[in-house]
């Protein structure tokens, strides 16, 4: 049975950063993190959705990629807490200015990677194969497309948790699910009580991710779309993005509020199973960080 009156489900959200995590609540957000030391420590962050200041911004389909930006910049700057709060007292050999510098270097740099592997390697291997196999259908090339996609994500992911530190970062992520799905039962917040929980969650960006390979299946495959080149595939997907990521959107944050829809479970299943890879079994000191995160994104509400 599905359960929309549970005024606590999609409440609070959250991610995993250095060593810690960060929840998110109405307008705060709370990044703790477990210091060299084994204390915790936790930054405060004002966080307003534009939604929130700009009414038109928060309407369906709209809000998917408002929120996807927003979350994109916020956990950039919750990262960069995060390396300060472990190493509070860091050598200053970079002045404001190269820093600024050195960050917007590691965004070009990390779009750039994401479209190359994301939308220009997966339309290349379409093309390339249309020319050694009959893929003459458009739905056809878009599900090759996509599981071209998925196979990336996928190889992407592994190497990335053979990573100590990523494989860390993983056990935070599944300390944040956990904290998360026990405030959503309305259980007291204690390592114990969230170590019950799965440590897989619906509204996961994990799960996003994979939703928006399976809308955009769908959506290009409407007959308005061509194959001419790839580079104005790439560009097409550039532009209808925001479509894609608002209609993803919806659908996890609908499945989020009901929990017990059949077909809303069949759609994110997929998503679900992906959250083996990223997130893993956390201990019971990485779920106390997870709590105080989380306690303190809710403290005055």
């Amino acid at each position: 049975m599905s359960n929309p009156q549970n005024p606590r489900l999609g409440a609070v959200g959250g991610q995993a950063v250095l060593d810690g995590v960060m929840m998110k609540a109405e307008g705060r957000c709370a990044v703790s993190v477990r210091c060299p030391d084994g204390s915790i420590q936790t930054e405060l962050v004002l966080f307003q959705p534009l939604g929130k200041r700009h009414p038109i911004l928060g309407l369906p389909l709209i809000r998917g990629f408002i929120n996807f930006c927003q979350m994109l910049a916020l956990g950039q700057r919750v990262l960069s807490i995060s390396v300060v709060l472990t190493d509070p007292e860091p050598e200053q050999t970079a002045s404001h200015v190269s820093e600024r510098l050195f960050t917007a270097a590691v965004w070009i740099f990390a779009v750039v990677l994401s479209v190359g592997l994301f939308m220009l390697l997966p339309a290349s291997v379409v093309k390339l194969g249309g020319r050694l196999l009959p893929l003459d259908s458009v739905w056809l090339k878009n599900i090759v497309e996509g599981l071209v996609r998925i196979c990336v994500l996928l190889t992407y992911l592994l190497l990335t948790s053979l990573m100590p530190d990523m494989r860390r970062t993983f056990e935070y992520h599944g300390a944040e699910h956990k904290s998360v799905a026990c405030y959503e039962a309305g259980e007291p917040l204690t390592p114990e009580n969230a170590a019950r929980h799965t440590r897989f969650h619906p509204r996961c960006g994990t799960s996003f991710l994979f939703m928006m390979i399976f809308v955009g299946i769908l959506f290009y495959s409407l007959p308005i779309f061509s194959w001419n080149s790839v580079w104005e595939r790439v560009l097409t997907k550039l532009l209808f993005f925001p479509v894609i990521s608002g209609v993803g959107y919806e659908i996890i944050r609908f499945s989020g509020r009901h929990p017990g829809n059949l077909l809303l479970r069949i759609l994110t299943a997929p998503g679900l199973w992906l959250q083996h890879i990223t997130t893993r079994e956390p201990s019971l000191e990485q779920l106390e960080v997870a709590i105080t995160a989380l306690r303190n994104s809710l403290e005055n509400q």
